[in-house]
């Protein structure tokens, strides 16, 4: 019986292996990407360099054992891209001024380009995809929560909150919340999808109110920026644009109970004293309201299946969905001009307290609604005045903390941009920019075909887009390229997205 039954289990895995061959390559990165991300975000060259190593020996063995690579056109092209701007990085160590840290920012590009040909070299099918993309999402949730439940046995708050605000197991507290982002976007999406079990979609719901919760701990204003941005993404990329409204919407009324309690950590924190009560009952909040969510969304998921709407129905419902919306946000936008003033100049008002720089005030109840002053913009000047120099090839890569040093303003000492796009024209010039945005632009033009599909392989790769765009629009405000943690998993979710496009040639379309 067990001999049947392991034999039973091998041919079923041959199957699965056979159907999706890229599934295994792109499990191996997702565990790498898990790893990386527990240890600060991979940042350390100690971390990723072995991670590096690692992935390279993986890659050749796919090579070896698993069906000749048949990428399409722009796929390979995202690929051969990627790595060449790798090599570009590599080559700024003859005019870098520090040759170490070029060096090293070359190797660091190349993991990101391994990455993705691991998740890009070989197809797969919908639904394979949509659960390599949900057990990282699950693995970051599982992450948080560890950390979380970690907290309350600190000695001091420091340990693991920098000013207030969780920093942990990152180190850098902006990057902290992108990571739980990166996790929630899979999680939120795929548990509003039919072709998901039920339990499953539960699961999912809760484990994103939890990562959202996590995301809060973090007040991190640059992701109150690109949140909205972002969820629009999301309904106009991702297919069944109700079901992901109704999605986030459902984290956000979870998250609406454990609000006041996750805001007030930030008030009441003292960092050479323990979190204490008031961290306490926001964790105790925030547990209940995922696992009500698991609770409630599996309820939910089973009446879900039990009603059968014809395609144009479902299509006018989603329609419905979003232009309420679209109605609520125009109704907001319109209040608010009516009740305090225009939004515009609310904007233009931050946007001038952010170019005077500052480190703002700091005895404020809460990051959110303090003052826009920081030394952001100082580090943005410096960068473009870097690429006016060597508007070609750049400074070298990684080598704008000297620069800063020279000819900034502030008393502080970045070592980066603070934003991906200057980091490429500062560092590398215009053939770096070239080189990377071209990369990117290509895999997205690979991800195409997948995109236009309603069935669950339009849904994942609607999902990889998702997690690459959350992590491009908020790493234009913050230093997010340095970090594999970060960088790997937004190429995970852009080799997903081309390789279910090119594995829709063995798998039949169907709604979702």
């Amino acid at each position: 019986m067990t001999t049947a039954t392991l034999g039973t289990g091998r041919a079923r895995a041959a199957t699965i292996v056979e159907r999706s061959p890229g599934l295994v390559p792109c499990a191996i990165a997702c565990v790498a990407l898990l790893w990386l991300a527990g240890d600060e975000g991979g940042f350390r060259g100690t971390t990723w360099m072995p991670t590096l190593l690692l992935l390279l020996a993986v890659l050749f063995v796919c090579l070896q054992a698993l069906p000749r690579p048949q990428p399409s056109r722009a796929a390979l092209v995202a690929l051969l891209l990627l790595a060449g701007y790798g090599l570009w990085s590599l080559l700024s160590v003859l005019w870098a001024g520090q040759e170490e840290l070029a060096w090293d920012a070359g190797n660091r590009t190349l993991l990101y380009a391994v990455i993705l040909a691991l998740c890009t070299l070989w197809p797969l099918r919908g639904n394979t995809a949509a659960w390599v993309l949900g057990a990282y999402g699950l693995g970051v949730a599982a992450i948080a929560l560890v950390e979380l439940l970690k907290v309350p046995g600190a000695d001091r708050a420091v340990e693991y909150f920098y000013e207030a605000r969780l920093a942990e197991p990152v180190g850098y507290t902006n990057a902290n919340v992108a990571l739980w982002m990166l996790g929630l976007f899979p999680c939120a999406i795929l548990a509003g999808r039919r072709g998901v079990p039920a339990p499953l979609r539960g699961l999912f719901l809760g484990a994103a109110c939890l990562l959202a919760g996590a995301a809060l701990l973090g007040q991190s204003r640059g992701w109150l920026i690109a949140l909205p941005v972002v969820a629009v993404i999301a309904i106009v990329v991702v297919p069944g644009r109700g079901r992901t409204i109704v999605s986030l919407a459902a984290v956000g009324a979870g998250l609406l109970i454990a609000l006041d309690p996750l805001l007030e950590v930030y008030r009441d924190w003292q960092p050479l004293q323990p979190t204490g009560d008031t961290y306490e009952t926001a964790l105790r909040m925030l547990l209940l309201a995922s696992a009500a969510l698991v609770v409630l969304g599996t309820t939910a998921v089973l009446l879900d299946r039990r009603v059968e709407l014809p395609a144009g129905t479902a299509r006018r419902i989603s329609g419905g969905v979003v232009a309420a919306v679209v109605l609520i946000a125009f109704a907001g936008f319109v209040g608010y001009w009516a009740v305090e003033r225009s939004p515009i100049a609310v904007v233009s008002d931050h946007w001038d307290e952010f170019k005077q720089g500052g480190a703002g005030p700091q005895q404020v109840s809460s990051r959110f609604s303090a003052s826009a002053s920081t030394y952001r913009y100082d580090y943005w000047r410096i960068a473009w005045r870097e690429f006016e120099k060597a508007p070609l090839v750049g400074a070298g890569a990684d080598n704008f903390g000297r620069a800063y040093q020279r000819q900034g303003e502030s008393p502080q000492t970045p070592r980066f941009p603070h934003s991906t796009e200057l980091v490429a024209l500062a560092e590398t010039g215009l053939i770096g920019t070239v080189l990377l945005f071209g990369a990117f632009g290509a895999a997205l033009a690979a991800s195409m075909p997948a995109l236009r599909r309603a069935d669950l392989a339009g849904v994942a790769a609607g999902t990889g887009v998702l997690m690459f765009a959350y992590w491009l629009v908020h790493g234009s405000l913050d230093w997010f390229w340095e970090f594999p943690g970060l960088a790997g998993p937004a190429m995970l979710g852009l080799g997903v997205a081309m390789a279910t496009a090119r594995g829709l040639r063995e798998e039949p379309a169907g709604a979702a």
